[in-house]
């Protein structure tokens, strides 16, 4: 859940569905299985680490390549935008736009009902 950001800072949401082929991907996409993604460790397979997706699978190095660079962007200049993912719009309260990363990585409504905010306590 993303909180409103900050009066004069930007937030950007997104969330990794890429499922893992860990156990015949029968977990679906796993908690910080995007890290590889994020430091592009599929273009480096002399490195050791958990491996949680194909690294022969053209999908996950391209994906691998354009979060890395999505990331770098955003380091670099402070907007995420440029790396090969669809345009991904800061995150407004109003709006709760999400970039969703997988094989096809797609912009989502982020919206949770009235009833979930609720529980969240979220406005």
């Amino acid at each position: 859940m993303a909180p409103p950001p900050a009066a004069n800072g930007r937030g950007w949401l997104y969330r990794f569905d890429l499922p893992s082929t860990i156990m015949e991907g029968s977990l679906g996409a796993t908690h910080a299985s995007e890290i590889a993604f994020t430091f592009n460790s599929f273009s480096r397979p002399d490195l050791p680490g958990i491996v949680m997706h194909d690294g022969n699978d053209p999908a996950v190095v391209d994906l691998a390549r354009k979060w890395s660079d999505t990331v770098l962007a955003f380091a670099r200049t402070g907007d995420p935008n440029g790396g090969g993912l669809p345009e991904w719009p800061a995150y407004r309260a109003d709006e709760r736009r999400s970039l969703v990363l997988d094989r096809e990585s797609y912009i989502a409504d982020a919206s949770l009902d009235a009833r979930q905010r609720r529980l969240w306590e979220d406005p």
